[in-house]
């Protein structure tokens, strides 16, 4: 457990936002932070290169806005972690919201268990143009449902770190705009972002299921189990690319067994029975883009791990597949 806080501490926030050419998305995000029933000390825009105008839009909302090169998003969530002002961090992506009473649930959360620094929430998933996905991501997730929890308030969960790095190694249902944590776990901590995940055409390691990993090792959770936000999924986003980002989760586990003792205890432990289950997700994930010579190369990488009855029928069959796209 971390030390016990002062309960009526004031509760300032940084809303931060990394932003690369997100001019057309990021106004709804920057006024959902302005809306809040307990609006964020600031808001927070690290511009991270972009060439359509996105700084000049934020800075006319209001936010505090930070022109970088482009460094790409570890980085630069790493500048809005080093630059904000405020106790309290609060994630928001350009192309998410903030329903308007996120901050002050998380406030009454906070009061609830002080001492704990790591707070999520629920979201809703909508596609470009408002389709609901999913109108609860805890719902319809069931590692999330399995992970041990206790209700210790309506709608709010305590959850034991290593309880949730196990489930997060399963597979991830932490929207990063749902996240608050505190600025002196991170910082003074130097828990930062990993700037050198591997992010290629065939391959994304989640830079933000890392770096919670490596959060959890010295702080609990509170869940908030209702939906506090929208995460809005658009072609092109890496979750409608998720045969890479499988095949990342399973790399993911690979990095974290090699330096167990730097995240939370159970997940390498975690990540070694989910492998298998990863690679071959992955596997069909490729095989339903047609990209089929890919599927049968992580099916066989599956197959070290231990052989299973059919794999290698399907990874002949994939082969074969292979020669004619």
């Amino acid at each position: 457990m971390g030390s016990r806080r002062v309960p009526n501490e004031p509760f300032l926030v940084s809303a931060l936002v990394p932003a690369f050419n997100e001019a057309t998305r990021i106004r709804t995000a920057i006024e959902s932070a302005l809306a809040q029933t307990e609006p964020p000390a600031e808001i927070l825009v690290i511009d991270d290169g972009s060439s359509d105008g996105t700084a000049a839009l934020a800075a006319s909302l209001g936010a505090r806005v930070i022109v970088q090169p482009n460094a790409g998003i570890a980085r630069t969530r790493n500048r809005l972690l080093r630059e904000a002002a405020y106790p309290w961090l609060a994630f928001l992506d350009a192309d998410d919201v903030w329903y308007p009473e996120k901050l002050a649930a998380v406030r009454k959360a906070h009061e609830v268990r002080p001492e704990v620094d790591f707070i999520i929430s629920d979201l809703r998933c909508v596609r470009a143009g408002g389709a609901v996905v999913s109108a609860s991501v805890f719902a319809t997730t069931p590692h999330y449902r399995a992970a041990p929890k206790t209700r210790i308030a309506p709608a709010l969960d305590f959850i034991e770190r290593s309880d949730l790095g196990r489930a997060l190694a399963v597979g991830n249902f932490i929207g990063t705009s749902t996240v608050v944590a505190r600025r002196d776990r991170l910082v003074e901590r130097g828990v930062f972002f990993d700037e050198t995940l591997p992010a290629d055409a065939g391959t994304f390691v989640a830079e933000d299921v890392e770096w919670y990993l490596r959060v959890l090792r010295t702080t609990d959770a509170l869940a908030i189990a209702r939906p506090l936000g929208e995460y809005r999924l658009r072609a092109g986003s890496l979750a409608s690319n998720y045969a890479r980002v499988r095949y990342g989760d399973a790399k993911l586990g690979e990095r974290v067994a090699a330096h167990a003792g730097a995240y939370v205890e159970g997940a390498a432990t975690a990540f070694g029975g989910a492998r298998r289950g990863q690679l071959r997700h992955a596997a069909r994930m490729y095989a339903r883009r047609y990209e089929f010579k890919r599927a049968a190369e992580i099916l066989r990488e599956a197959q070290r791990d231990g052989t299973r009855a059919g794999d290698a029928a399907a990874i002949a069959f994939l082969t074969i597949l292979g020669r004619f796209v």
